[in-house]
């Protein structure tokens, strides 16, 4: 609790926690296609390095239902040395991307893809 303006309710960002189906499988493709790094495992979940921030993987939920939204999880972002590079990537691979790759300034482009889960990963930067 905040006792006064000078303290923070928030310090931090532990990490991120993406709910997925089948944890074998979304394991697979955030280490083998996107190139997290492993940092444990726990019954249930595995923990993955994002260069320095942490994400975790929690298996064995149910695909959600929200009619009328267009997303429905959070997304996390993703820094990359060249978005383009990046995005051209995922398109030599067959990975769904769900939003085009756009550059909204000479210092600034994005583009979002879907997991197995169809929860979105965006990907933001330099293009």
């Amino acid at each position: 609790m905040v006792s006064s303006e000078n303290e923070k309710l928030i310090v931090g960002l532990n990490g991120i926690a993406i709910y997925v189906t089948d944890l074998a499988r979304a394991k697979e493709f955030y280490t083998k296609i996107l190139g997290l790094k492993e940092m444990s495992e726990v019954p249930g979940g595995v923990f993955l390095d994002a260069g320095g921030e942490t994400i975790y993987l929690e298996g064995g939920r149910k695909k959600q239902s929200n009619p009328g939204l267009e997303i429905t999880t959070i997304s996390p972002a993703f820094k990359v040395e060249s978005v383009k590079s990046a995005f051209n990537f995922f398109s030599e691979k067959n990975i769904e991307i769900i939003q085009e790759y756009v550059e909204y300034a000479p210092t600034f482009a994005m583009f979002r893809i879907a997991d197995p889960d169809k929860n979105v990963l965006e990907f933001a930067g330099k293009p």
